[in-house]
């Protein structure tokens, strides 16, 4: 009856297969899907039904660890460059990326932060609850972002668009209520720190006995985030224990999720300013181009006492040309080809003027927002000091946020000049060209000849564009355009003189106005580019965020590193899943680990640096109960939910999974014992058999496995075969849930 019982616990849905070989699997939290880590490099995710739902392309290096975000929206991939991605569960898009080290990333673990009434206490009231003096209300008093739409689009559609649909105001914190934390292990013995997935805090490094290099295997945060545990083994095949003590980050959990909403609300802005500014790149017309290094061809056949610019203006005043000007015009640019690029260039400047009207303005705005913000808060030194947001390096972010939005505008302003200009000009050049060339009169008919003011603009427009100006390499060169140059990345080639704005005129009349007297006051950066400033934000903003990083960097205080014993190498390739963390209510660590194949060693640390250690193993059944001579090669371990264990056990003929209670567990710590001989004891250790503990299991018949993966949130296994290309799947807890299935 007993054996029924437990055939029951796990009903097997089936066996599935893969082209390529399985090195790691992890459950959602919340869904019926796995993320698997194929031998090939790539990420699958799959469901139950075994569709495959998305896949992350395999990457320059191979794949070493996974985890999902506590809500199951979010998948962390770790590679061995020391690169971290994170994707959505819904497209297997990439949301972020980081690069933490060049050290491969050993192991991750990504846990959300506990209720407030389990946390410490704080010393200061301003931390209470109820408190919200730095909470983010930019949803409030922002309005949402518009969708970067077509640029063919009239300016009465955009409005129309941009009203009913807008992008998020983040990439994915939006979602969360309380702060997360993505842990991540590299094989050089850091543990590097990411609030929320986005705003990576510090990298702390372990040292060892013996001042050796330690690869972590495994991490785990005590529930009120005093207290981080950490595994660790050396190329000597030493294990060692960490704790570190992270009070402070206990302490400051509503304040680095404050910053952390902060930089991820910036990091989206910043990215969509990059999209607009890529969009604009696009919609820029490059026909005038064309058109100047005609005319650049042109140039050289004219004689030395001739300029381009006089022949123009010739033709302008008296309306005839030169035989070969004639030629040129009506040969080369042709009345058809000068109203093809006049039309383009007129798509394309408005185009331009939308998305900085409609885009790239209101992103400023938003900057501007989460940046004040953050320095507001930033002088806040009782509170925000530790984390160490610097006021003086958010003024400085702010005022090249400044220089930014005053390009803007001045990019504006030359986009609508020289619409106007070059729209006169090709509308002027268009008719010289059909009477030069003899051709009827356009339908509808073109106006008589420019308007005295237009007159004067065009003239104003060829000395100024068609001055040559010369160019390396090039010899004399022409631009009439003015606007291309903006969205490059180096200096502005062409600038109008005077360039001068309001603002800079308020300047130069102030004498009294300098940076020394007002530090918050932001000049013009006259020959830099929008991509140029654009890039200088991103610098600035990564130097703001990175001072977090560098503050942080010596608060976290290793308190305890333990050695536990020396392993055999034929443990080496199990030994990280084999090793389990785990914590409790009370505060206490516990740490499971192998000490061959059929034992597991049991250690807890309590607050008060007390240590507890067991062991125990499994003994096999026979036909008569009383008759348990051989023990289970244990051969994974993992924990389901608080209060049991799974594991995959092997008895030389078939393997097993089965539940193990953590109360049989703790029965086996009894030994109080001191840290400088715990080595020594642990090798000493007979262990206890816990086989009558097992509360489910079943035979996994011909099955060879080599590893399983639990969820106790979703009751679900998945046990992947040596070979890896095969996996069957269970149902746990089957006998309960068979209504629901």
């Amino acid at each position: 009856m007993e054996e029924e019982e437990q055939d029951l616990s796990y009903k097997l849905r089936g066996e599935k297969s893969l082209p390529s070989a399985i090195l790691l699997s992890k459950w959602s939290p919340r869904m019926d899907v796995i993320a698997l880590a194929l031998e090939d490099g790539s990420v699958v995710l799959q469901r139950l039904s075994w569709d495959s739902v998305w896949s992350v392309d395999p990457g320059d290096t191979p794949v070493n660890a996974l985890s999902w975000r506590p809500d199951g929206k979010v998948l962390a991939i770790g590679y061995s460059d020391g690169v971290l991605i994170e994707v959505s569960i819904e497209k297997g898009e990439m949301l972020q990326k980081l690069k933490l080290g060049s050290s491969k990333i050993t192991v991750l673990t990504w846990i959300e932060a506990p209720p407030p009434a389990t946390m410490p206490p704080s010393s200061s009231v301003l931390l209470n609850k109820s408190n919200t003096s730095y909470k983010d209300n930019s949803v409030r008093f922002l309005p949402p972002l518009p969708l970067i739409e077509n640029d063919e689009m009239s300016d009465d559609e955009e409005d129309n668009v941009t009203h009913k649909e807008s992008v998020p105001s983040s990439k994915y914190i939006s979602h969360l209520s309380s702060m997360t934390l993505l842990l991540a292990g590299d094989e050089c013995g850091h543990i590097h720190i990411v609030i929320d997935g986005v705003l990576h805090i510090t990298s702390l490094s372990l040292l060892s006995e013996g001042m050796t290099v330690s690869s972590i295997i495994s991490l785990k945060m005590s529930h009120n985030f005093c207290t981080l545990a950490a595994v660790s083994c050396n190329e000597n095949n030493t294990l060692f224990y960490n704790l570190v003590d992270t009070s402070l980050l206990a302490n400051k959990v509503n304040e680095l999720h404050f910053v952390a909403v902060k930089y991820n609300h910036v990091l989206s802005v910043m990215a969509y300013v990059g999209d607009v500014i890529r969009a604009m790149t696009d919609a820029w017309e490059d026909g005038l181009l064309t058109v100047d290094k005609k005319m650049e061809r042109y140039a050289k056949t004219l004689p030395s006492c001739l300029q381009l610019m006089d022949e123009y203006i010739i033709l302008l005043a008296c309306g005839q040309a030169r035989a070969e000007l004639k030629s040129f015009l009506v040969d080369e640019l042709t009345a058809k080809g000068v109203k093809k690029i006049g039309l383009s260039i007129e798509m394309s400047y408005k185009s331009l003027r939308r998305y900085t009207i409609n885009h790239l303005n209101k992103a400023i705005e938003a900057l501007n927002f989460h940046l004040h913000d953050l320095f507001g808060v930033s002088g806040w030194d009782n509170v925000f000091g530790c984390i160490g947001l610097s006021t003086e390096t958010l003024q400085g972010c702010m005022q090249v946020l400044g220089s930014f939005a005053l390009k803007a505008q001045e990019f504006l302003y030359v986009t609508d000049e020289s619409l106007q200009n070059l729209k006169i000009f090709f509308i002027w050049l268009y008719t010289i060209i059909i009477k030069l060339a003899g051709e009827p009169a356009p339908t509808p008919p073109i106006e008589e000849g420019p308007t005295p003011e237009e007159l004067q603009m065009i003239i104003d427009f060829l000395r100024k564009r068609l001055k040559p100006v010369h160019s390396e390499g090039h010899g004399q060169a022409f631009s009439l355009d003015l606007v291309g140059q903006y969205l490059l990345s180096k200096n502005l080639s062409v600038v109008e003189e005077p360039s001068q704005t309001i603002w800079d005129k308020i300047l130069s009349d102030t004498a009294s106005l300098t940076r020394e007297v007002a530090p918050w006051l932001i000049k013009s950066q006259t020959n830099k580019s929008i991509m140029q400033l654009y890039q200088s934000l991103q610098s600035s903003v990564n130097k703001a965020f990175n001072s977090t990083k560098e503050a942080m960097q010596s608060l976290f205080v290793q308190k305890t590193s333990l050695k536990l014993f020396d392993y055999n190498s034929n443990l080496s390739s199990r030994m990280k899943s084999l090793v389990t963390l785990y914590s409790n209510d009370t505060g206490s660590s516990s740490c499971l680990f192998p000490i061959n194949e059929h034992q597991i060693a049991t250690l807890e640390h309590d607050q008060d640096s007390e240590v507890k250690y067991g062991s125990f193993f499994v003994q096999c059944t026979s036909e008569n109960e009383e008759e348990r001579t051989e023990k289970y090669h244990i051969y994974d371990m993992s924990v389901y939910n608080g209060d049991t264990l799974s594991l995959l056990l092997y008895n030389g003929a078939s393997y097993m999974v089965a539940q193990l209670p953590m109360a049989a567990v703790s029965t086996v710590t009894l030994n109080l014992i001191g840290c400088e001989v715990l080595q020594d004891s642990i090798q000493m250790l007979s262990g206890v058999d816990i086989g009558r503990e097992l509360a489910q299991g079943t035979s996994l018949g011909r099955f060879q496995a080599k590893s399983l993966e639990v969820s106790g949130s979703r009751k679900l296994a998945a046990v992947v075969s040596i070979g890896g290309r095969r996996v069957q799947l269970f149902d746990v807890d089957a006998e309960q849930d068979d209504e629901d299935i």
